[in-house]
């Protein structure tokens, strides 16, 4: 068979194939262009390989912060009893352990709504009576509110009492019965007038908050636990939230002519 092909040597056709496609390959897209400008045809719009910036305000919006409706407030929490003196007992049950995890799960509460927190005890200390009502009468808080439990010889009493010394801490007392009594679903007993050490003498309204009877063995299964502590914290923030929102609220040490 004749290696020529149209009068032209094989050889020649090879060569001249070759520069052909040596001339299609310099006119071809770079290897970035290939990759991309099919799909970028395909959507209708010219390749953009530059990073792209919103300038819009609302893409520099910073995420808004949490309310913090108590800013600028101060509260004095004491948690009854403590360190040598364990309050009402049942069994291995304390009333000062109770006490203190109500206080500290309070504490975090009023923290996160925007108050000042101050405490006549954090750990399991003992505090003498006297100085929790210095401390509160040195600082100066809008409120000061201790947190007890209960104990009696029947074991059929139960639900919430307060109290309070003169009338500057009446309100206080009253609206911590009735919301921590619907809150907890208890029943409210009492807000009663009563000398007590940390009531009496105190400078700020101040009120004595009794969150359950030990010797009621449903509200004792109740007590002992965090859910329920932390329910009875969330009763007293609430409590606070409300007593605060309103203007008229007694609040701080009274203003001396």
């Amino acid at each position: 068979m004749s290696r020529k092909t149209r009068g032209f040597p094989l050889s020649l056709f090879k060569i001249s194939a070759r520069a052909a496609f040596g001339l299609a390959l310099t006119l071809l897209p770079s290897s970035a262009s290939l990759s991309s400008a099919p799909c970028q045809a395909a959507a209708g719009r010219q390749p953009d390989l530059k990073p792209r910036l919103d300038p819009s305000p609302a893409a520099q919006q910073v995420a808004p912060q949490a309310p913090r409706p108590l800013a600028n407030r101060v509260v004095l929490l004491d948690a009854g009893h403590g360190g040598t003196d364990p309050g009402t007992m049942w069994g291995n049950y304390k009333e000062k352990n109770i006490t203190l995890a109500v206080v500290l799960s309070l504490k975090a509460k009023l923290i996160a709504l925007g108050a000042r927190v101050e405490t006549t005890r954090d750990t399991d200390t003992t505090v003498a009576l006297q100085d929790r009502l210095d401390k509160s009468n040195q600082t100066c808080p809008d409120v000061f509110v201790s947190v007890h439990v209960n104990a009696v010889k029947s074991s059929a009493i139960n639900g919430i009492e307060t109290y309070w010394y003169d009338q500057r801490d009446q309100a206080l007392a009253d609206l911590s019965l009735s919301t921590v009594a619907t809150n907890l679903k208890e029943t409210p007993k009492w807000s009663h007038q009563r000398t007590l050490k940390v009531l009496h003498d105190n400078n700020v309204p101040a009120t004595l908050v009794e969150v359950g009877y030990l010797t009621n063995a449903r509200t004792r299964k109740l007590l002992v636990t965090k859910s329920y502590q932390d329910r009875i914290a969330s009763a007293l923030a609430d409590t606070l939230l409300a007593y605060f929102k309103n203007p008229n609220s007694e609040r701080g040490c009274p203003l001396v002519a």
